[in-house]
């Protein structure tokens, strides 16, 4: 222990040795950098002062050259000013001289001025002595023109007080021109309203054409006039007023009244001749029941050999003339029904019925047809169809035309498509063929009483033009609709709807 005590003192004086010695060493190697350092700084401050000696002379130099140039440029300058005040005199003297002269140009133009301005008044005044004879002839002219209109003619201001008026419009109205002058302008109309109306709409649009009012003459008169009205402006474009134009339209009233009349009478005398037709029809057609009625009966007679055998050629002639009787019935029927129509008399009578079996027979009595032609009838109506409210005799008659005309004007070979469906709340049945088609100019024609389309094919299949205007008014019995959609040289689409019966409520 006591031998590492010893060791441990030995290393500590050992090391403050070191200490000492190290530090002895660095405080000499600082004394000899802070020599060289000042001797450095003291060589640098020499060799400052000596630059900066040198420069000072340097500018010393330059500041003595600055002034003997400056100097110099002095005397140089009171030489010039002398010169300029030389120059000076010499413009002033120069600037006199050409005063002088400007005064007596100046002198000599105003003189010439004043001769051109003398010369200029005189033709003025000559032009506007001109003018003034112009415009009085204008007025002249214009006031003579005013005088000589067949019409009533004034002009009033914006508070439509008149200001003007021509002697007709004096004459029109039975008074005074200058008692007409000053006055308002609706106070000489029936309708002042509507006189004040087409003032202020002259004044809003500009102008006013063809408005009828009466005028109120002094006695109590009243003349149909046409009032034509458009305003008039300023050379600014400002609206100072309104040119009225008053025609009396008395002859041409009376002739309208005397058109209307006639055109009266001439509906009355239409509408009689028309009631005569009706009934002259509905005669007709009851008188040709009877003998129709004979016709048929007793032909069936003969036909079925009851009155004796008949040779075939017999039995020929005798289904040519039943058939012709058959066609004159059908025709008398349709005669009936117009004249039904025509008297408000035809109604129809509505039960519960089989839309799907009614287009069976239908089809079924054309049947013949169909085949004389040989065409081919597509029956594309649905056998669960729902049943309609209709009076079933009567909706049979429609489709036996729609399918009947399908066939006269469906060339042979051709077909025919019978549709029904459910749309909305109405049944639509729709008879398509591939017939000749209808030109859209003659579609509206169809449904018109007596209306046949005037071509060669349709001439050539006969019939009234009776059967389609019955098929509608059936259908508006009904309270559906009919129409047809058609393209020329192709095909037909005729079609009519009845309306669904409604659900009974429980």
């Amino acid at each position: 222990m006591k031998e590492a005590n010893e060791e441990k003192a030995r290393q500590l004086e050992e090391s403050n040795a070191e200490k000492s010695r190290l530090l002895e060493e660095a405080n000499a190697e600082k004394a000899r950098l802070l020599e060289e350092a000042n001797a450095e700084k003291a060589r640098l401050l020499e060799a400052a002062n000596d630059e900066k000696s040198r420069l000072l002379e340097k500018v010393n130099a330059e500041k003595a050259r600055l002034l003997e140039e400056a100097n110099g440029e002095k005397s140089r300058l009171l030489e010039s000013n002398a010169e300029k005040a030389r120059q000076l005199e010499e413009t002033n003297i120069e600037k006199a001289r050409l005063l002088e002269e400007t005064n007596a140009e100046k002198a000599r133009l105003l003189k010439n001025a004043n001769i051109e301005k003398a010369r200029i008044l005189e033709e003025t005044n000559a032009e506007k002595a001109l003018l003034q004879t112009r415009i009085a002839e204008e007025q002249t002219f214009s006031r003579g023109l005013l005088e000589a209109s067949i019409d009533g003619l004034v002009t009033i201001n914006e508070k439509m007080i008149i200001t003007d008026a021509n002697k007709m419009m004096c004459r029109m109205v039975d008074q005074p021109c200058n008692q007409l002058i000053g006055t308002s302008f609706a106070s000489y109309f029936a309708e002042r309203e509507s006189a004040e109306r087409g003032v202020r709409l002259t004044f809003q649009e500009g102008k006013v054409s063809n408005y009828e009012l009466t005028l109120l003459g002094a006695s109590g008169q009243r003349i149909p006039i046409s009032f034509n009205a458009a305003v008039f402006r300023d050379r600014s474009g400002a609206i100072k007023g309104v040119f009225v134009s008053a025609r009396d339209i008395t002859d041409r009233k009376r002739a309208e009244e005397e058109k209307s009349q006639l055109q009266q009478q001439k509906i009355d005398t239409l509408k009689q001749a028309d009631a005569l037709k009706d009934q002259f029809l509905s005669i007709i057609s009851h008188e040709l029941r009877t003998p129709i009625n004979l016709i048929t009966g007793f032909g069936s007679i003969l036909d079925d050999e009851v009155a004796g055998l008949l040779t075939k050629r017999q039995h020929e002639y005798l289904r040519k003339m039943l058939k012709g009787a058959d066609a004159l019935l059908v025709l008398v029927d349709d005669l009936l029904d117009i004249s039904r129509i025509q008297a408000g008399r035809f109604s129809v009578v509505p039960h519960l019925m089989s839309f799907p079996k009614l287009v069976d027979e239908v089809i079924e009595s054309l049947s013949p047809l169909l085949a004389q032609k040989h065409l081919t009838l597509f029956n594309e109506v649905p056998a669960d169809l729902p049943q309609l409210t209709a009076d079933a005799q009567r909706i049979c008659q429609v489709l036996s035309n729609l399918i009947n005309n399908a066939i006269k004007f469906t060339p042979e070979g051709g077909k025919i498509q019978v549709r029904a469906f459910i749309e909305g709340e109405s049944l639509r049945c729709e008879v398509k063929d591939t017939g000749i088609g209808i030109a859209p100019e003659n579609i509206s024609k169809l449904f018109k009483r007596f209306s046949q389309l005037d071509t060669t094919v349709i001439r050539a299949a006969h019939g009234t033009g009776l059967g389609l205007s019955i098929a509608m008014a059936i259908v508006d019995a009904h309270g559906g609709q009919i129409g047809v959609d058609s393209e020329l040289g192709k095909s037909s689409t005729f079609w009519f709807t009845l309306p669904l019966p409604r659900k009974q409520e429980h």
